[in-house]
């Protein structure tokens, strides 16, 4: 909880700053295993993205706008969740923040493909968050609902006023999960 409210309150402190920082500032670093992290952490490294996404997007000509939701995601080139929460992925960019920096030549580039394969990874993540797909031994594709779904429903039972508001705002998650109604603020690209 204190690295949360460290970042709260360096963002207060250069909030001018921050808003006039453009969206998708990059960077990246090599993760390697460390002794001095636990084996889940370990266990949990493979070549992905850690992006910060911000909802909803901002619209062109608006000088002030607010997120009401921000993601902080750590995801693999396919877009499968490596970490579970947000606080796992700042402890992973705690250990290491001091890494030099590396992303691969590619991606600094601009390379389409390399890109490509980033846009999709987030693509993916965004549509599991409105819906599930398993591959059955037939060939067929079974949908079921997708985590923002089950969470909504799992807040509603426990009387969650976000999933209440949440609700209220009317907008489906089908709708809500399209890569155009969120911002890449930044993103940091691990290599194992």
């Amino acid at each position: 909880m204190a690295i949360c409210q460290d970042l709260l309150a360096e963002f207060n402190r250069d909030k001018d700053k921050y808003r006039q920082m453009p969206k998708g500032v990059y960077t990246g670093f090599t993760a390697v295993q460390k002794s001095s992290i636990s084996d889940d952490l370990n266990d949990n490294l493979h070549d992905g993205i850690i992006a910060l996404l911000g909802y909803p997007a901002k619209p062109a000509k608006k000088l002030d706008h607010q997120y009401q939701v921000f993601d902080l995601i750590y995801i693999d080139k396919s877009g499968k969740l490596i970490l579970k929460n947000q606080k796992e992925v700042l402890d992973l960019l705690t250990l290491y923040k001091d890494n030099e920096r590396f992303v691969p030549d590619a991606v600094d580039r601009g390379e389409a493909v390399a890109v490509a394969e980033l846009v999709n990874a987030l693509k993916t993540w965004l549509t599991s968050q409105a819906v599930q797909e398993e591959q059955m031994e037939d060939g067929s594709v079974k949908k079921t609902m997708g985590n923002e779904t089950l969470g909504i429903l799992q807040g509603l039972k426990r009387g969650n006023q976000a999933s209440i508001d949440r609700i209220k705002q009317n907008v489906t998650v089908d709708g809500k999960y399209q890569l155009s109604n969120f911002d890449l603020i930044s993103w940091v690209l691990v290599t194992v």
